[in-house]
């Protein structure tokens, strides 16, 4: 396949949002071009020889159920790239995370019945029964089921009026998804979770159980990946609503991507590999076309959709005539970013029914995220043992990369983990980066400086930063110039890139379809 001066829809950057959204405009029959922007190297060996893989491997909407709708799994399903064989996918119970406070531990099961009586073991039949959990979530599942279901069409419905009625933003969206729960669950047991303004204060003072907010504050991390200091209870509803519809890829969010660029490339998309995007040229206030490395043409373009932070590829747009860049949205700024701990440790390390990931929180301290892997599924043929990726927030400042700093937190989450985990100090094959060896003189390498040697908070990759807030949707401020990153729909954790990603595909199929070919309607029949 030979490059076209040419394409309807370019990819800019590798974040999976990004790469649905090139794989959904090449099913349409858009020529399609997937070129890098952010440099990323995702999970890889060390020199020591540990596995690290920095990124929470916790898909939402991956999983396919029979009650929850898993929209990104519809989605791939219908392209013919859900993985449903094979062991790609670990779902339901495997991925369920579990949280741990100093006097609750709780599995976010996805069965009603099952959390319930998580929640009895650990508050007793009294105070399970009058924090209304069980029938909130029983009220929110259908009617969050019913609105993603729906989410396609309220994008594709009124092709003629060239007007889209889904949220261009997360707050509007957002808006709108609390309104359809406070509908769905204003009556009975659970109309005080879905009531204006509630918040999980609410459940500490029906079930009289102090430790309800930090318990819901791990839920919260461990279903959307943010801290939090208050959460509200329809926003928890959801969160554990779409928590049911996670998966994990074996290998990571790594391997997810090259699945999502395997099947842009089946449908006919072109996949550059050896070259990356220099220059995004923008004129008349739309993008124009882009310039790779190693040719001197700018390709044009249709539209183009970043899959990178608005303050990386800030640096890469060229305005013709009258510098614009006023046009371009504000980045949400980053609150954190995350630091990662990898261990290889014996099997009798993990005890049995530790699941996937567990999230130990403490009343004013960061989230502690552990999760468990098989090195197998990341290099084919490794030897017996199992992976643990410890986790955890560093403040967005320069003091929090400072190698000194770093060792010192290393330490600290290593003694966590062992109060969590007891006796994993003994089980400890490989530990990267390795806070008990010595620090190295100067001029030699550093573990920490090797993984996490940023000069500034600003040279921090995309994928390990943090961001609070609703987002700023999938428009970028430039006509044509989409956004399907982390900064699209921060408050829906991972599955905000999906649906700007399904957003963004939509406004170009409206805006560029003509009447003989109709792509909208046909955008419209494959998602509905």
């Amino acid at each position: 396949m030979a490059l076209r001066d040419r394409y309807d829809w370019v990819v800019l950057g590798d974040h999976p949002g990004a790469l649905l959204s090139g794989c959904l405009a090449a099913q349409l029959g858009y020529s399609v071009l997937l070129l890098p922007l952010a440099p990323w190297r995702g999970a890889f060996m060390t020199r020591s020889g540990q596995i690290l893989d920095p990124e929470t491997n916790f898909i939402l909407g991956l999983g396919r159920t029979e009650r929850s709708h898993a929209l990104l799994a519809e989605c791939l399903f219908r392209m013919g790239g859900l993985p449903e064989s094979g062991g790609v996918l670990r779902m339901g119970a495997e991925v369920a995370p579990q949280v741990l406070t100093p006097l609750s531990r709780l599995t976010l099961a996805c069965e009603d019945d099952r959390l319930l009586s998580e929640l009895e073991r650990e508050w007793g039949k009294e105070a399970a029964r009058a924090s209304a959990w069980i029938p909130a979530l029983a009220a929110a599942e259908p009617a969050v089921a019913s609105w993603w279901r729906g989410f396609p069409e309220r994008l594709t419905q009124n092709p003629r009026q060239g007007m889209l009625k889904g949220g261009s933003d997360g707050a509007r969206l957002l808006g709108a998804l609390k309104d359809a729960l406070a509908t769905a669950g204003g009556a009975g047991e659970a109309k005080a979770w879905f009531a204006a303004g509630a918040e999980v204060a609410a459940i500490e003072r029906r079930s009289a159980r102090p430790e309800s907010r930090e318990l819901a504050a791990g839920a919260w991390f461990a279903l959307l990946g943010a801290e939090t200091e208050s959460v509200g209870l329809s926003e928890f509803a959801h969160a554990q609503c779409l928590g049911r519809t996670a998966a994990s890829f074996r290998g990571g969010l790594t391997a997810y991507r090259r699945h999502l660029i395997g099947i842009a490339g089946r449908l006919g998309a072109y996949v550059v590999d050896d070259a990356e995007c220099r220059r995004i040229f923008v004129e008349n206030e739309r993008v124009m076309g882009v310039q790779m490395s190693h040719r001197g043409k700018m390709i044009g373009v249709g539209s183009a959709v970043l899959g990178c932070s608005l303050d990386h590829a800030r640096e890469f747009v060229s305005f013709s005539g009258k510098n614009r860049e006023s046009l371009l949205k504000a980045a949400p700024a980053p609150n954190g970013w995350r630091f990662t701990l990898a261990l290889t440790v014996n099997r009798e390390a993990v005890p049995p029914g530790m699941g996937a990931r567990l999230v130990w929180q403490e009343r004013g301290a960061p989230a502690l995220e552990v999760e468990v892997a098989e090195p197998v599924s990341y290099v084919p043929g490794s030897p017996e043992g199992r992976l643990i990726f410890a986790r955890t927030v560093l403040p967005f400042t320069q003091e929090s990369l400072e190698p000194a700093r770093l060792r010192v937190l290393a330490a600290r989450m290593f003694r966590q983990l062992s109060e969590i985990l007891p006796f994993v100090e003994h089980h400890v094959t490989h530990l990267y980066p390795d806070f008990r060896d010595p620090v190295s003189p100067q001029g030699a390498s550093d573990p920490f400086a090797e993984a996490y040697g940023f000069v500034s908070p600003a040279m921090i990759p995309d994928p390990l930063r943090s961001l609070p807030g609703p987002g700023i949707g999938c428009e970028s401020g430039i006509s044509g110039l989409y956004v399907c990153s982390s900064e699209s729909f921060p408050a829906f954790g991972s599955f905000g890139s999906t649906v700007a990603a399904l957003e963004a595909v939509s406004r170009f199929a409206l805006q560029a379809g003509g009447p003989a070919e109709r792509p909208f309607e046909r955008l419209w029949d494959f998602l509905k």
